[in-house]
């Protein structure tokens, strides 16, 4: 997210430098010195963290946070660092610090909340440059560019820049959301096969299938019959080991393979939270593998019906009601 006021400045675009990572690394020690265990994970995001792409030679660092007011305690111990504190510069729910020699800056620490939909934003875009070289190329090629054609109009680079940045960013989302979708498929067959069952695509992931918006995916969400989280968990465990996924959280049914996650729950969170039958739900069909899906307006029943739990909000801070909002918008225009 790189859309906040920017002032005039002196910039360049160097070759990209290996000890980045190192000069990362090192920052980030003393950052999560300062936050604790209130950065809930510290990452290294902008283009000095894309290998072998030229780039401002500005470390650009997300730490995500849980509420980012907590940043706020903050200001004194990280000016002692060399941060000035900028507040909330971008948004109200994110803060912003900045190191300067000069002219020149140092490093831009971005705070965001864990479920900010800008925070997956940051993360799937850098990860998308990592796995695409040639888009991370063709991005670098933008940027020299922009800089001959705005050598001192460093407003004017941003501008362009953000604008080619949020075409990049939705390609980026869409093949994020495309391959927890294939996992979810991988999963659904596996289950049609072994067990007859056939399993509801659920969450996030389930809403943006039906909407084409849901904010961030985190997870693949997939219910089962109430059995597989109960007496029968030893098969579902066996089953997810053999696709080789590991067991994550016992509590939470959630399993792991390379970051991602498939977390399952019971069918029966659909009657008890908005009165849908699983047996009403319609049933889908893609690359042979049948599951169920549910409607934007079974979404609605479903997240209204959440969004009072406190429990759930505490975790999940205004999620649950932006996806409201987001359902409201669609069926308002469908």
């Amino acid at each position: 997210m790189s859309n906040y006021r920017h002032r005039n400045r002196k910039y360049d675009i160097v070759q990209h430098d290996p000890a980045w990572h190192r000069t990362f690394d090192e920052e980030a020690r003393r950052i999560k010195g300062i936050f604790g265990s209130d950065a809930l994970s510290i990452e290294h995001i902008g283009s000095t963290a894309v290998p072998d792409i030229a780039a401002k030679p500005t470390i650009d660092i997300l730490v995500i946070v849980k509420y980012a007011a907590v940043a706020d305690q903050y200001n004194e111990p990280m000016a002692a660092l060399g941060y000035s504190a900028l507040g909330a510069f971008i948004a109200d729910d994110t803060r912003l610090f900045e190191k300067e020699v000069g002219d020149e800056r140092l490093f831009i620490i971005h705070v965001f909340e864990k479920d900010h939909p800008h925070t997956e934003d940051m993360i799937k875009t850098r990860d998308y440059l990592i796995t695409h070289p040639d888009e991370a190329k063709a991005y670098e090629a933008l940027k020299r560019n922009l800089k001959k054609r705005f050598p001192d109009d460093y407003i004017s680079y941003r501008k362009v820049k953000n604008e080619y940045m949020k075409e990049l960013t939705k390609k980026a989302l869409e093949t994020g959301r495309k391959e927890k979708f294939d996992i979810f498929l991988e999963v659904a067959g596996e289950l049609n096969k072994s067990f007859k069952v056939t399993p509801i695509l659920y969450g996030s992931l389930g809403l943006y299938r039906v909407i084409r918006e849901s904010g961030t995916v985190s997870d693949v969400d997939i219910l089962v019959p109430n059995e597989f989280v109960k007496e029968e968990w030893s098969e579902l465990v066996a089953l997810m080991r053999r696709l080789n996924f590991e067991l994550k959280d016992k509590h939470e049914h959630e399993f792991i393979r390379e970051e991602k996650i498939v977390a399952f729950a019971t069918n029966l969170d659909l009657v008890e939270r908005a009165g849908i039958r699983p047996e009403d739900l319609k049933i889908s069909r893609e690359n042979d593998v049948e599951f169920k899906e549910l409607t934007p307006e079974q979404y609605h029943s479903v997240y209204q019906f959440v969004s009072g739990d406190s429990y759930r909000q505490e975790k999940r801070g205004t999620t649950d009601k932006d996806k409201i909002v987001l359902i409201k918008k669609f069926l308002t225009k469908n």
